[in-house]
């Protein structure tokens, strides 16, 4: 596995220190386990706005006028 080096600030090496020591973990691996998370974060939140920007560009539902016509009629329903 490439090794990747960079600085952390003091209060953050010993934070991760402690965790380290509180997890009995190298620290090697709660950074891998933290940049995973954080990928996998960044991917979902993209997929999310690519969601969003299809509805957006195709309005699948119809126009604004639309939803709110099927609101109200969904909304009728339950009274």
């Amino acid at each position: 596995m490439p090794a990747v080096s960079f600085y952390l600030p003091k209060d953050l090496e010993e934070k991760l220190r402690a965790e380290a020591q509180l997890k009995g973990k190298p620290v090697s691996r709660i950074l891998r386990e933290a940049v995973k998370v954080y990928l996998e974060a960044e991917r979902k939140r993209k997929a999310r706005e690519g969601v969003v920007r299809l509805l957006l560009e195709t309005r699948p539902l119809g126009t604004w006028e639309t939803w709110e016509e099927i609101h109200r009629e969904r909304s009728a329903d339950r009274h």
